[in-house]
């Protein structure tokens, strides 16, 4: 006599959890949650064949963010909606929610303003010229 299998559709049995940077232009990941595995012993099948993801912004979908990881270029509340999937159906949990803030403003270092060493050796240069001058009339008129 044949024992009929039973199929559930998947079970949650941890969410999902968000990991990564807390500011714009850092990545964050989605880990897939954890869902309760087959009881082959009780013929109950209920794990997920296939895992879908979807990134939440303050509790609305991000268009085009289903992947597992997500780049995130606006500051908010970031959360991720994983969705398992087997024959008998499919069910949904929720990360919960991780703050992204604005990334700070680059800073650019600013050289101090180059100074002209070509006056202040011209300057120098003027006034050895100067002595040199003064040196030199001297000397013609005490040879004379």
């Amino acid at each position: 006599m044949a024992v009929p299998a039973l199929l559930h559709s998947p079970a949650p049995a941890g969410a999902p959890r968000v990991s990564g940077g807390s500011t714009t232009g850092s990545t964050l990941t989605c880990s897939p949650g954890q869902w309760a595995p087959d009881l082959p012993g009780a013929f109950l099948h209920r794990a997920p064949q296939s895992l879908a993801y979807q990134w939440l912004l303050n509790g609305s979908p991000v268009a085009g963010a289903t992947q597992a990881s997500l780049t995130p270029t606006t500051a908010g509340s970031y959360s991720c909606r994983v969705t398992a999937t087997n024959q008998a159906g499919s069910a949904l949990q929720i990360s919960a929610a991780t703050q992204v803030s604005a990334a700070p403003a680059p800073v650019t270092a600013v050289p101090p303003p180059a100074r002209s060493r070509g006056t202040a050796f011209a300057a120098r240069g003027v006034k050895h010229r100067r002595v040199v001058l003064k040196h030199v009339k001297r000397r013609r008129a005490t040879h004379r």
